[in-house]
Parts: C-alpha cells; structure tokens; sequence
C-alpha cells in the first residue's frame, strides 16, 4: 500500500493460482451494491484501519465505478500470479492497514509513502 497524498492511497496486490488450472476471476472480487459501468470491478475490496476501527471502501468514479481493476476476463495462468489495484482514501496516523477481500484477507500491510 502506498500513500499517494494526503486524502489517497493506492494499493495493488497479487493473487497467485497455485491450482494447476487457468483461472478466470469474475465477480469473486466484486461487491454487487456497486453499480461498476465496467463488468466484473474489485469493488469488493476494502482496506480496514483498526486503529480508528474504520473500514475504508474503494473510491468510485462519477459513474458509480470503482477506481479499481476490472476482471471481467481476467485469467490467472497455471503457476502465475494476477495482479490487480485501487484507490481508496488515506487515513491520518496509521502506518498499516488490513487489505479485506470477499476470498481472504492479509492483516498488517504496511502503508509507505507521504
């Protein structure tokens, strides 16, 4: 995760297919209360702060689109590793965030930058 200002971070993180298959991400990621113009977003992706106990969602464009990696044909290879990013707002005064997903989450990503 990296604070791009003050009021934004940007966050891009991998998910890797050990499965031995090709597989295709869809809607895995995607939260349905958000009304993406693009099929299949990362909508559903959220940084959590415990420190002020706040779920950050990810920032949405003027159309109602996340500003964020779209899947809707997205296939992650046998053995690769698929990278995807958003954008969400920045907290003041936390120096790590847990990165929430609807598949899993990784607690303690450390926030670098400004």
């Amino acid at each position: 995760m990296h604070r791009e200002s003050a009021k934004s971070v940007f966050v891009v993180f991998g998910i890797r297919n050990d499965s031995g298959e090709r597989m295709l991400f869809q809607s895995q990621l995607e939260d349905p209360q958000v009304d993406a113009p693009t099929d299949y977003a990362i909508s559903g992706v959220s940084l959590f702060d415990a420190v002020n106990l706040k779920r950050h969602l990810v920032f949405l464009d003027d159309q109602g689109g996340c500003l964020c990696s779209a899947t809707s044909t997205v296939y992650a290879e046998a053995g690769s590793t698929l990278y995807l990013a958003a954008q969400f707002p920045a907290p003041a005064d936390v120096r790590s965030m847990t990165l929430q997903t609807p598949i899993g989450s990784v607690p303690n990503v450390a926030l670098t930058g400004g």
